[in-house]
């Protein structure tokens, strides 16, 4: 035993080597062999709520939300948006107001792009 009270890897004693010792062999004493490949059968048979539901708007939201904070920190890392202008017309809003609202266009922006890649994406039978 060590000063921290646990058995080196591989001796007797060690909790964590016994608890991956009975990942690794099956219930009869067999070795577990790798899990079932994925076939996509039955990626929409989830249900109500099930996780296939929200994977395409998973698919299209996250790289978008990830892509508009990316541009907005470039954006705003040079512009100020107190000196914003359009049409000559400065924009009478604080400043939160600009940033959320210039957050919010670069994500439609990008949430766009994201739907329009899913969109042009190939069917599953074209993958196979």
């Amino acid at each position: 035993m060590n000063p921290r009270g646990c058995a080196p890897a591989g001796r007797p004693g060690n909790r964590r080597a016994a608890e991956l010792g009975s990942l690794l062999v099956g219930r009869g004493g067999e070795q577990a062999g790798p899990p079932p490949a994925w076939d996509g059968a039955g990626a929409d048979d989830a249900g109500p709520g099930g996780a296939s539901r929200w994977r395409p708007w998973m698919a299209i939201a996250w790289p978008s939300f990830l892509c508009s904070a990316t541009a907005f920190l470039c954006l705003f890392a040079f512009v100020d948006p107190a000196t914003l202008a359009v049409f000559d017309r400065r924009i009478e809003a604080s400043r939160e107001a600009l940033y959320t609202m210039a957050f919010f266009a670069l994500w439609t922006i990008t949430a766009a792009s994201s739907a329009m890649t899913y969109a042009l994406l190939p069917g599953p039978e074209a993958l196979r």
